[in-house]
């Protein structure tokens, strides 16, 4: 956050200023983890933050690949779901 000061001397010249008003740093683990950009792939496990990287294409790539024919079989004998996805089941 900006904030803007004028000062006036005693020959009566306007000066103009900026400051800078800071924010304090996170002190906890989990203030940093809240902080986090959301999308961020991370959890708090023993206190500790551990950020996962992104998915890559080729990993994308072979999931896909397994998960047709296991939702085909499964689908075509009514057996039960399957789901992909960053998400608690």
């Amino acid at each position: 956050m900006f904030e803007k000061f004028v000062i006036l001397d005693l020959n009566n010249h306007f000066y103009s200023m900026e400051t800078i008003t800071t924010i304090r740093p996170p002190r906890t683990i989990r203030e940093v983890f809240d902080s986090l950009p959301e999308g961020t792939i991370a959890q708090i496990i023993e206190n500790q933050l551990v950020v996962t990287s992104p998915y890559s294409d080729p990993h994308q790539k072979t999931l896909n690949e397994l998960n047709l024919p296991i939702y085909n079989y499964l689908n075509e004998y009514h057996l039960g779901k399957i789901r992909i996805g960053l998400y608690g089941v």
